[in-house]
């Protein structure tokens, strides 16, 4: 048997993430990429019951991207834990999160934090 990889890409977001005071107040760009690996064997087809549903995925990301946080890690890990609840028989789930022209003094695109669990 194999196994599923269901996930969303680059879902985009404007939160009050960050370590200091002025980025919670004003907000940044982010843009998160999850996706949740099961065992083939869980499926049936036809049957939305027996496989993960993207828009809930969505919808996980979205409310926990509404809460301010000082840490991307604390949202990564928040998430995460919120699908492997979800779903218990979750194999492996992977998040990514970048913040979007962060500013750091050079050039540079995104910063971003990854968790896979």
């Amino acid at each position: 048997m194999g196994k599923f990889s269901i996930g969303i890409k680059k879902a985009t977001f404007y939160a009050f993430h960050g370590v200091y005071a002025a980025e919670r107040a004003a907000g940044h760009h982010f843009a998160v990429s999850l996706s949740v690996d099961f065992d083939q064997s869980y499926f049936s087809r036809e049957d939305l019951e027996t496989t993960i549903n993207y828009e809930v995925l969505f919808q996980i990301v979205d409310r926990r991207m509404a809460q301010s946080s000082k840490l991307l890690e604390t949202v990564a890990c928040d998430i995460v834990d919120t699908c492997k609840k979800e779903w218990p028989h979750l194999l492996e789930v992977k998040i990514k999160i970048e913040k979007i022209g962060v500013q750091l003094g050079g050039k540079l695109e995104n910063s971003f934090v990854e968790l896979i669990a």
